[in-house]
Protein backbone atom coordinates (compact mmCIF):
# COMPACT_ATOMS: atom_id res chain seq x y z
CA UNK A 1 0.00 0.00 0.00
CA UNK A 2 0.96 3.27 -0.76
CA UNK A 3 0.28 6.58 1.04
CA UNK A 4 0.77 9.95 -0.69
CA UNK A 5 1.30 13.12 1.29
CA UNK A 6 -0.71 15.52 -1.47
CA UNK A 7 1.72 19.07 -0.26
CA UNK A 8 0.81 20.65 -3.59
CA UNK A 9 1.55 24.36 -2.85
CA UNK A 10 0.99 23.91 0.61
CA UNK A 11 4.50 24.39 1.19
CA UNK A 12 4.25 28.39 0.48
CA UNK A 13 4.33 30.69 3.01
CA UNK A 14 4.06 34.57 2.54
CA UNK A 15 7.48 34.92 4.30
CA UNK A 16 10.15 33.86 2.08
CA UNK A 17 11.92 33.14 5.26
CA UNK A 18 9.79 30.92 6.28
CA UNK A 19 8.98 28.84 3.23
CA UNK A 20 11.87 26.56 3.89
CA UNK A 21 11.18 25.80 7.27
CA UNK A 22 7.90 25.14 6.04
CA UNK A 23 8.69 23.09 3.43
CA UNK A 24 10.72 21.07 5.59
CA UNK A 25 8.39 21.14 8.22
CA UNK A 26 6.04 19.43 5.73
CA UNK A 27 8.23 16.71 4.83
CA UNK A 28 9.09 15.74 8.54
CA UNK A 29 5.11 15.88 8.90
CA UNK A 30 4.83 13.40 5.98
CA UNK A 31 7.26 10.88 6.54
CA UNK A 32 6.12 11.32 10.28
CA UNK A 33 2.39 10.35 9.29
CA UNK A 34 3.53 7.03 7.38
CA UNK A 35 3.80 8.08 3.70
CA UNK A 36 5.40 6.62 0.89
CA UNK A 37 5.29 9.67 -1.59
CA UNK A 38 5.80 13.42 -1.21
CA UNK A 39 3.36 14.93 -3.59
CA UNK A 40 4.41 18.58 -5.12
CA UNK A 41 2.26 20.59 -7.40
CA UNK A 42 4.71 21.96 -10.59
CA UNK A 43 3.27 24.96 -12.80
CA UNK A 44 4.07 28.32 -14.22
CA UNK A 45 1.11 30.81 -13.43
CA UNK A 46 1.65 31.75 -17.42
CA UNK A 47 0.37 28.49 -18.94
CA UNK A 48 -2.64 28.14 -16.38
CA UNK A 49 -3.95 31.78 -15.99
CA UNK A 50 -3.83 34.94 -18.24
CA UNK A 51 -2.39 38.16 -16.46
CA UNK A 52 -4.57 39.95 -18.93
CA UNK A 53 -7.72 38.55 -18.35
CA UNK A 54 -7.36 37.77 -14.60
CA UNK A 55 -4.53 39.93 -12.93
CA UNK A 56 -4.96 39.28 -9.39
CA UNK A 57 -5.67 35.30 -9.72
CA UNK A 58 -2.26 35.22 -11.72
CA UNK A 59 -0.66 36.93 -9.57
CA UNK A 60 -1.63 35.37 -6.58
CA UNK A 61 -1.12 32.09 -8.58
CA UNK A 62 2.38 33.22 -9.62
CA UNK A 63 3.56 32.70 -5.63
CA UNK A 64 2.86 29.65 -5.18
CA UNK A 65 5.17 28.32 -8.45
CA UNK A 66 7.93 25.60 -6.83
CA UNK A 67 10.94 27.27 -7.57
CA UNK A 68 12.48 24.13 -9.67
CA UNK A 69 15.92 25.04 -8.22
CA UNK A 70 14.58 23.24 -4.76
CA UNK A 71 13.98 20.34 -6.35
CA UNK A 72 17.56 18.55 -6.26
CA UNK A 73 17.60 19.56 -2.57
CA UNK A 74 13.71 18.75 -2.41
CA UNK A 75 14.12 15.21 -3.56
CA UNK A 76 17.49 14.58 -1.28
CA UNK A 77 15.20 15.87 2.30
CA UNK A 78 12.31 13.34 0.88
CA UNK A 79 14.20 10.73 0.39
CA UNK A 80 16.45 10.73 3.29
CA UNK A 81 12.88 10.80 4.89
CA UNK A 82 12.41 7.48 3.68
CA UNK A 83 10.22 9.11 0.71
CA UNK A 84 9.79 9.25 -3.08
CA UNK A 85 9.06 12.83 -4.50
CA UNK A 86 6.74 12.73 -7.19
CA UNK A 87 5.12 15.51 -8.58
CA UNK A 88 1.48 17.20 -10.59
CA UNK A 89 2.99 18.86 -13.83
CA UNK A 90 1.10 20.63 -15.66
CA UNK A 91 3.01 21.44 -18.58
CA UNK A 92 5.46 19.23 -20.74
CA UNK A 93 7.90 22.38 -20.48
CA UNK A 94 8.08 22.14 -16.70
CA UNK A 95 8.13 18.27 -16.53
CA UNK A 96 10.84 18.20 -18.91
CA UNK A 97 12.72 20.56 -16.31
CA UNK A 98 11.66 18.60 -13.87
CA UNK A 99 12.10 14.79 -14.31
CA UNK A 100 15.43 14.36 -13.26
CA UNK A 101 14.40 15.19 -9.42
CA UNK A 102 10.99 13.32 -9.75
CA UNK A 103 10.74 9.82 -9.13
CA UNK A 104 7.03 9.55 -10.67
CA UNK A 105 4.45 11.60 -12.61
CA UNK A 106 1.12 12.58 -11.39
CA UNK A 107 -1.41 13.98 -14.37
CA UNK A 108 -3.92 16.34 -12.69
CA UNK A 109 -7.91 14.58 -13.77
CA UNK A 110 -8.26 18.19 -15.03
CA UNK A 111 -5.23 17.27 -17.76
CA UNK A 112 -6.48 14.01 -18.64
CA UNK A 113 -7.72 14.91 -22.40
CA UNK A 114 -4.56 17.57 -22.63
CA UNK A 115 -2.55 14.82 -25.00
CA UNK A 116 1.03 16.89 -25.54
CA UNK A 117 1.14 16.66 -21.60
CA UNK A 118 -0.26 13.25 -21.59
CA UNK A 119 2.97 11.98 -24.45
CA UNK A 120 5.12 13.94 -22.91
CA UNK A 121 4.74 12.28 -19.91
CA UNK A 122 4.95 8.79 -21.31
CA UNK A 123 8.51 9.62 -22.75
CA UNK A 124 9.53 10.98 -19.86
CA UNK A 125 8.08 7.89 -17.62
CA UNK A 126 10.03 5.27 -20.18
CA UNK A 127 13.07 7.20 -20.43
CA UNK A 128 13.79 7.49 -16.99
CA UNK A 129 12.09 4.32 -16.12
CA UNK A 130 9.44 6.87 -13.64
CA UNK A 131 6.28 5.47 -12.89
CA UNK A 132 3.40 7.51 -14.09
CA UNK A 133 -0.14 7.97 -12.46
Amino acid sequence: MKIIAEVGSNWYRPDDNSQNTHLLNSINAAALSGANIFKLQLFQADSLYSRERMPEVYDRIQRYEFDLNQLSVCRSLVNARGMQLWASVFDANILYKASEFLQGIKIASGDITNYPLLQAASKVSTRRSIPMA
